[in-house]
């Protein structure tokens, strides 16, 4: 069987607080997006998970497919075993959210091939113990995201745009991105994410770009945050009605109105940078294939 795992862009992400327990308290915006990793997966007799990556750099043994698998054997000894094979297109420390949407339909494929009966409410459960995004990515739709992600509310999203994704050469660590939020007191974020909501609703792509915000680009140091304000302005040059970093970086989308304009700039900015081309999801695209 066969199943897509889509990653994600945040047109808007806000930190608005710091947690007892380390997490961040946040205000972001998740988008589906038709860049995708696959997972190939067939039951096995041995009774565990043997996974294979497409990418030798891609961990095995902490890979969230590897963390999802065991906490739910966990909770089910009967859980069989699986051969999972993940081809990855979605770069890895780009924002994207490559390593949650695999573990976000993981999730979904054990309940298919393994014939277990979960409850929407021990999905999410399961999900939000793998990490912040990874309830975003199972929900898999336009969606605004609270607490450290995990609170969702589905939002209606009627912009007609086309998207290119660009590595602006370096990579981010979540981790090391939040921490550097603590005890900064200079940032300025907006107010809440209404306005970029309320563009999405009414399917207005000018208003859209004009309420774009990522508190991470304030983040950066700043040789990085010049490459990523470099590369904002270039793809705006080229015709992107707006542009931002996603998530806590590196990559930066922008957003065009016509197909022809994204991939004039496609073929521009590849000869610099890796580029990917990609369009808005506006329903679960984790559809599984014989």
């Amino acid at each position: 069987m066969k199943v897509l795992a889509p990653a994600k862009i945040n047109p808007f992400l806000k930190i608005t607080g710091t947690r007892p327990d380390g997490y961040h308290d946040l205000e972001l915006v998740f988008l589906p997006i038709t860049l995708c990793d696959t997972l190939y997966a067939e039951p096995n007799d041995l009774g565990t998970l043997r996974l294979t990556c497409s990418d030798p750099l891609v961990p095995i043994e902490s890979n969230l497919i590897t963390k999802a698998y065991d906490m739910v054997k966990a909770d089910h000894p009967e859980l069989g075993g699986l051969d999972v094979r993940l081809t990855k297109i979605i770069p890895s420390g780009a924002g994207l959210g490559g390593g949650s949407a695999d573990a976000a339909v993981f999730l979904k494929l054990l309940e298919i091939l393994c014939s277990l009966e979960l409850s929407r409410e021990q999905l999410f459960s399961y999900a939000e113990r793998l990490g912040a995004d990874v309830p975003a990515l199972l929900l898999a739709e336009p969606s605004l995201g609270r607490g450290i992600g995990e609170v969702l509310t589905p939002l209606e999203c009627r912009v007609k745009v086309q998207l290119l994704i660009v590595s602006p050469g370096f990579a981010c660590s979540t981790k090391e991105m939040y921490g550097r939020f603590d005890g900064r007191t200079d940032l300025q974020q907006p107010e809440n994410a209404g306005a970029l909501i309320k563009a999405m609703e009414e399917g207005d792509l000018e208003s859209l770009c004009g309420s774009l915000f990522n508190v991470f680009e304030q983040l950066l140091d700043p040789a990085q945050r010049e490459k990523v304000e470099d590369l904002k302005a270039e793809m705006l040059r080229l015709g992107a009605r707006g542009a931002l970093m996603t998530g806590s970086g590196s990559c930066v989308f922008g957003l065009f109105e016509r197909e022809e304009e994204r991939d004039l700039a496609a073929e521009v900015l590849s000869r610099t940078y890796g580029v990917w081309r990609a369009s808005l999801l506006d329903r679960n695209n984790s559809e599984v294939c014989d």
